[in-house]
């Protein structure tokens, strides 16, 4: 019963009688555990509202058969049953026969339980026997652990070698980044994956170039010639969104390969929208199959508004039969 323990013991009185007056910190704790009180107060004044210890004992009785909407009272049930007995709620879940309304009943309690002992419901998710279960209750703990706690997310997907989402480890790691870039590259760096390594570090500069462009591009400079390339491919792929002329300025600084090429069709496709000359004097710089692309990607834009001036730049590509 340990979220009945900090429901009982959390409360204002409790505070207050450990000093609150005289301890501008407890007074601080007083007044916020006391905001909290008046908001489940209020909660509860709802009509059809239940105290957690309500909503458990309702929920030890459902049965499962009902309508739909008796499932989504039920579901209600478990978000708040939760804060009485994570453990009882886990046990109530598990009984449910039909595998999607296990796994969704199941994804709301622990969208509660990892926020409030974090230990006790990775602990709980190990336990269970379904792998395949057990796989999407860790990716559901690991969306809330890659916002709150990147740092214990990193290292509970290097634990698991079933967990290769790469979503996962970028948000983890963009979030950290956001917090100590330092600790969070070098950590990013002991990958042992090459190919996991690699994407994870182009999307988390990519991510730190939305916030500021010029940093990203100097804080890439910072990284090893062969990770300064992959982080400034990443960095670039985000400006070539909003700032394609500096995708032009960096260019040389990527590796060759085929993402380059996709960067090169990306900025010269945005380029093309608000500028073509200045595109097509960029275009005309490139080399060989570089060059094609770019040529083709900017007649493809301006083939709406400007149709004989698309077929002419497809003229300029080898090989191609624009006019015929």
């Amino acid at each position: 019963m340990l979220a009945a323990g900090v429901l009982l013991g959390g409360g204002a009185t409790y505070l207050v009688m450990a000093g609150s007056g005289d301890n501008p910190a407890a007074a601080r704790e007083s007044s916020k555990s006391s905001s909290k009180n008046k908001q489940k107060q209020k909660e509860a004044s709802k009509p059809g509202a239940l105290s957690p210890e309500d909503a458990s004992r309702e929920l030890a009785s459902w049965r499962e058969g009902g309508s739909e909407e008796e499932y989504d009272h039920f579901l209600k049930l478990v978000s708040r049953a939760a804060e009485w007995s994570a453990e009882s709620t886990l046990a109530q879940a598990m009984q449910i026969e039909n595998p999607y309304k296990r796994r969704e009943a199941l994804g709301r309690l622990f969208n509660y339980w990892i926020g409030s002992d974090q230990e006790a419901a990775l602990e709980a998710i190990e336990e269970i026997d379904n792998i395949a279960l057990q796989r999407d209750l860790y990716r559901g703990a690991l969306k809330w652990l890659s916002t709150d706690d990147p740092v214990a997310a990193i290292t509970l997907l290097k634990a698991k070698n079933n967990l290769h989402d790469h979503e996962l480890w970028t948000r983890s790691y963009a979030s950290w980044a956001r917090r100590d870039r330092e600790a969070a590259v070098g950590n990013l760096l002991e990958i042992e994956h090459s190919g996991m390594r690699r994407y994870v570090l182009k999307s988390v500069a990519q991510k730190l170039a939305e916030t500021n462009l010029a940093q990203a591009i100097e804080w890439a400079g910072t990284l090893d010639e062969e990770n300064a390339g992959i982080a400034l491919q990443g960095v670039l792929t985000q400006a070539a969104e909003s700032n394609p002329a500096t995708v032009a300025s960096y260019l040389e600084k990527v590796p060759e390969g085929r993402a380059r090429t996709e960067l090169i069709g990306r900025a010269a496709d945005e380029w093309a929208e608000s500028d073509p000359d200045a595109a097509m004097l960029w275009a005309e710089t490139l080399t060989g199959r570089e060059r094609e692309h770019a040529l083709g990607e900017i007649a493809e834009t301006v083939l709406e508004t400007d149709p004989d001036r698309a077929l002419g730049i497809v003229d300029l590509i080898p090989g191609s039969s624009g006019r015929a």
